[in-house]
């Protein structure tokens, strides 16, 4: 069983803030659909939701069909522009290394430009915390209501460069259903760690084990470890409906609509564009260089039906990579608008 207070404990020791564990390759039944890249063959796999949509945000997956022998020849110039884009940003000195995942959900087809390179997830963990409580409150829906006291003995938050506009207050109680808000919406660590400490062990872990999760053990390895493609299972899984039930997908997609982080994949879009994701960011000195790793993942309801797109990036400054998931977000959108052509 996953101890979270030893996992706590340590990400606290070193000033780390929620890392996201791997997500282990053929896990959960996102991996029903198979993963294919641009100019690749494979089986076509025709998704069947409910045809009676009650829900905004997610579309619950019934069953999968599988079809004839496919070629996604038609995303070859989306794959090309993006991974032109990349190269320059990559030259111009706005990152150092880049890596994304793109899935039209209509066709289920996806393209991916270092789509499996590693990278420290920061604070994206916190979309798996938060299933972990929606995945508890299915049985124990009392556990929203549960109370729990901020003691302000330390600020997981300080070292942030992208902080939380509203913070928690000193002696002051919050259900978890608010500290869930707070984690998703501000990216507030200060809550993210009153949710981890107080959660069930087994739900914890019980999580952990469901979606194919493999903890990073001994805990004392720091490394990047998490791939775009791998972190967008998460909202596969949210916006399919095929892990928590309908209700608490759509909740959880629907705060994610409500996180105040605009820097990154919602710049690059038209103002007022519904986006449901998260941020994570990473700082460390290494050999006396401070490198940042700043990450922005989601589904973007600019179309019907909506896409996912997931940027992980690397290099010396927050505000270039935020820029570089900006341009990389606009140029996405333009070639889905455009069908790619």
């Amino acid at each position: 069983m996953i101890n979270k207070k030893e996992v706590l404990d340590y990400l606290m020791s070193k000033k780390i803030i929620f890392p996201l564990v791997m997500l282990a390759a053929g896990a959960g039944l996102g991996y029903l659909f198979t993963l294919v890249k641009a100019k690749q063959s494979t089986v076509a796999i025709h998704a069947i939701h409910e045809s009676n949509q009650k829900y905004k945000y997610v579309n619950p997956l019934l069953a999968v069909d599988v079809g004839e022998q496919k070629d996604f020849f038609e995303l070859k110039p989306f794959h090309d522009k993006v991974t032109g884009l990349i190269e320059k940003l990559k030259a111009s000195g706005k990152a150092d290394s880049i890596g994304l995942y793109f899935r039209d959900f209509k066709t289920g087809h996806w393209a991916g430009i270092n789509e499996n390179d590693k990278f420290f997830p920061g604070s994206l963990f916190k979309v798996y915390l938060m299933v972990a409580y929606y995945k508890e409150a299915e049985s124990q829906p009392g556990i929203l209501a549960l109370k729990l006291q901020y003691d302000g003995k330390e600020d997981a938050n300080a070292l942030e460069y992208f902080k939380p506009s509203q913070n928690l207050e000193v002696g002051k109680s919050y259900t978890v259903e608010e500290l869930i808000r707070r984690m998703i919406v501000y990216s507030d660590n200060n809550a993210a760690n009153l949710l981890v400490l107080n959660i069930n062990d087994s739900a914890f872990s019980e999580v952990y084990t469901d979606l194919g999760v493999n903890v990073p053990s001994p805990l004392t390895d720091t490394s990047d470890f998490l791939s775009p493609k791998q972190y967008s299972l998460f909202f596969r899984v949210l916006r399919n409906a095929t892990y928590l039930n309908e209700s608490f997908s759509e909740k959880a997609i629907e705060l994610l609509t409500q996180v105040e982080f605009k820097d990154g994949i919602v710049a690059g879009l038209e103002p007022h564009t519904t986006v449901a994701h998260k941020f994570g960011e990473y700082f460390q000195n290494i050999n006396g260089q401070g490198i940042h790793q700043l990450h922005d993942c989601g589904i973007v309801y600019k179309t019907s039906p909506p896409y996912l797109l997931c940027v992980m990036t690397k290099g010396k400054n927050a505000p270039d990579l935020a820029d570089a998931i900006k341009q990389l977000s606009s140029l996405v959108s333009q070639e889905k608008e455009n069908g790619y052509k």
